[in-house]
């Protein structure tokens, strides 16, 4: 992703990525907000806003207590 899409965005691409190769794979735990916002040095809104795109592509979903979860049936693009 180019350098200039906001931050959140590339950060969403980079956990995208790690999904569709299989780095991360269904049922894996995204790092949590904290973690992300220490890597990529950026506020918690940033990283939820991140987040927020993957979870509105289906990607992940978000459970309280358990965090961000890949899941088993990603939507096709």
């Amino acid at each position: 992703m180019a350098q200039s899409a906001p931050l959140y965005q590339r950060i969403a691409a980079e956990l995208r990525d790690q999904i569709r190769t299989g780095k991360l794979k269904a049922g894996d735990r995204l790092p949590t907000e904290q973690d992300l916002m220490s890597i990529h040095d950026v506020s918690r809104n940033t990283v939820r806003l991140a987040l927020g795109m993957l979870q509105n592509e289906g990607m992940v979903t978000a459970t309280p207590g358990r965090g961000t979860i890949v899941r088993e049936r990603i939507m096709a693009d």
